[in-house]
């Protein structure tokens, strides 16, 4: 149980009712039951919008230069992000590079295009590894990346075979 004085001297001292709880080490609805039995709840509370508070953030914020040069060997990237961010900073054209395709989808304004590991290891996110290409040369030179069976895994620019995988 936290003391009244105690929790009224972390209400004056924070510039939020969110960081209050912070401080004293408790949960934002724990600490909204003890503001209400101390009778200092204010509704919308103390600073609502959390102006000149840092956010508390989880994990370390990736560069994409470190990513693209191969210093982040970490999990896997969600590729659907990491394809968002290499056509947003420019590094790919948002068209395929086997084909051409670039038209629009209406629904979204984006183009229907995957990350290719030229190399066929989903971890390796050197630029020379990575390309976009549209779900027909996927499959073209894939398979069928959405069925329970891929067969072959073939070389983006030559179309040459490179492995037999079987996924089950």
């Amino acid at each position: 149980m936290i003391e009244e004085r105690q929790f009224k001297s972390a209400v004056e001292k924070s510039r939020s009712f969110r960081e209050a709880a912070r401080y004293l080490n408790i949960s934002y609805n724990t600490f909204k039951k003890y503001a209400i039995l101390y009778e200092v709840w204010i509704s919308g509370g103390k600073n609502p919008g959390g102006k000149g508070i840092p956010k508390m953030h989880k994990g370390q914020k990736r560069e994409l230069k470190d990513i693209l040069t191969g210093q982040y060997n970490g999990k896997r990237l969600n590729p659907t992000r990491l394809k968002r961010w290499l056509i947003n900073e420019m590094i790919f054209a948002e068209e395929c590079s086997i084909c051409g395709y670039k038209n629009k989808r209406i629904t979204d304004g984006t183009t229907a295009l995957m990350i290719a590991y030229n190399d066929g290891d989903r971890t390796n996110y050197n630029k020379e590894n990575l390309s976009l290409i549209c779900y027909n040369c996927t499959y073209e030179t894939c398979g069928n990346l959405m069925g329970r069976t891929k067969e072959y895994i073939y070389d983006v620019h030559t179309n040459e075979i490179i492995d037999e995988l079987k996924f089950k």
